[in-house]
Order: structure tokens, then C-alpha cells, then sequence
């Protein structure tokens, strides 16, 4: 009789403690507290941005890891149903001291950062400012040279269209490059 009270009690706290741990989701809390990330890096490329939680947990826990480190989950867990969450900035991962840190940019920092200004894929892609002395992307002229003009006190020679009453400049995307040409105002002609 009393060893039934206590299979009755272990299987009662055994119900207790299962119960808990899915109602709480016990599983994730474990797999953070326990396995974390590495952040050790040497150089900025060491680094990744990743997701540092279990998948399908809606937790959104995202950093810039050693690119090497996976995720680890041994503990079960509570599946979760949700929506991806928006990142509005874009994350750039450094090597500071020997550890992955995260920075957010906005995506027009970004784009402004990385992308090519003078980049094109037709001839309707380049742009020619003399005023703001600038040759190249039109969207690239858009989002970071055209807002900076004002801060821009430079005086530069305007090539842009100009030229001699037989010949006329046009910017050209010539190997995905702009680029000027010389045309013959007549003709319509390039000249070398």
C-alpha cells in the first residue's frame, strides 16, 4: 500500500513538472541558459549574422556569431506558430576585440556603402550632374549624392552635355560602367 502511494506521488509530480515545463516552454529557457553562442572572431568576415534561438519558438534573438557556431537545441520544446520578424535596418557584423558585435544601418546607409556608383545595366541608368559633380547611378545619385549636395561646396568643370555646336556629350552604360560619350549632333553618330 505504500509503495503504491508513492508511484501515485512520483507519477503526480512527474504529471506536475511535464506540465510546467510545456506550459512555461522549460526548453527554450534551458537551451539559451546552457548553450550559447560564440561570438569569439579573429577578423570582421569570422562573423555571421544568425539567428541565436530554436527555430520555431518566436523568439526573433538574432546576432552577428562566429560563423562556425550552430544552433543547439538537445531540449525539446513547444513549437510555436509565427510570423518572421522585419528587420528594418540591415545588420553588419565587425570584429571588435575579438568578438562579433552588431551594428544596424539603414538599407539606404548600406546600399550607399556598398554599392557601385557607377554601376548600370542601360544607358537610361546613368546620370550627369556637373553642378554636384557627379557621373554615374542614377538611383546611386538619388539616394546618396543628391542629398548631400547642399553639404558639397565644390566647384567642378561641367562636361555634362556640353560641348562644341557639332558635337553633343551623352552619358552612356557601356560594360555595366557609365561612362560619356561623344556623339555627332547631326548624325547622331558616336565619335571615338
Amino acid at each position: 500500500m505504500a509503495l503504491e502511494k508513492i508511484h501515485i506521488i512520483v507519477i503526480f509530480i512527474i504529471a506536475v513538472f511535464l506540465a510546467f515545463y510545456y506550459f512555461f516552454n522549460l526548453g527554450i529557457i534551458l537551451n539559451k541558459a546552457i548553450f550559447k553562442p560564440d561570438y569569439y572572431c579573429e577578423i570582421n568576415s569570422d562573423c555571421k549574422f544568425k539567428s541565436t534561438a530554436c527555430p520555431e519558438t518566436c523568439d526573433f534573438s538574432s546576432a552577428c556569431v562566429n560563423e562556425n557556431w550552430l544552433q543547439f537545441c538537445p531540449f525539446p520544446y513547444r513549437h510555436d506558430f509565427c510570423v518572421d520578424g522585419f528587420l528594418p535596418h540591415k545588420p553588419v557584423c565587425k570584429c571588435v576585440n575579438n568578438r562579433c558585435e552588431t551594428n544596424f544601418i539603414s538599407f539606404d546607409e548600406y546600399y550607399c556603402e556598398n554599392a557601385n556608383p557607377e554601376s548600370c545595366t542601360i544607358d537610361e541608368d546613368c546620370i550627369c550632374n556637373g553642378q554636384g559633380c557627379f557621373l554615374g547611378n542614377k538611383n546611386y545619385y538619388e539616394k546618396c549624392v543628391k542629398t548631400k549636395e547642399s553639404e558639397m561646396l565644390k566647384v567642378c568643370m561641367d562636361f555634362c552635355g556640353f560641348g562644341p555646336y557639332e558635337w553633343v556629350i551623352k552619358t552612356i552604360c557601356e560594360n555595366n560602367i557609365c561612362k560619356l560619350a561623344t556623339f555627332d549632333r547631326t548624325t547622331g553618330e558616336r565619335i571615338k
